[in-house]
């Protein structure tokens, strides 16, 4: 996960494409002395492994996109909560209207949502 934060970063800063440029920015990071598998690509590997997980990206960003489309923002929630209350309590008024033009008792609040 680090090489590959490596990599990435080293070619949002030398360009992609420079894969001799940064096989060689990665040589010199002294945060991966250790880590052979990525001070031993060559070139091209290094460009496969570049491409490799600028598609797992990729995918990502869309799978959030999507999700976060398919998603109805928190003001319009609330704004249809609110909607929904008020027609509950406009709903309980006309039977309690109606009830009381009949002579008898106005149904209970209890019976309306917290919401409304």
């Amino acid at each position: 996960l680090e090489q590959d934060r490596a990599l990435l970063c080293a070619v949002d800063e030398l360009g992609y494409g420079n894969w001799d440029l940064v096989r060689e920015e990665l040589r010199k990071d002294t945060r991966l002395l250790f880590q052979h598998t990525v001070l031993g690509m060559n070139s091209d590997m290094t460009g496969k492994r570049i491409d490799y997980r600028m598609r797992q990206m990729e995918k990502e960003v869309e799978a959030r996109e999507k999700k976060l489309n398919s998603q109805k923002p928190a003001n319009i929630v609330a704004a249809e909560r609110a909607i929904n209350a008020i027609k509950e309590m406009e709903q309980w008024e006309n039977k309690a209207r109606e009830q009381q033009l009949r002579g008898m008792n106005p149904p209970s609040l209890a019976t309306l949502s917290e919401e409304a």
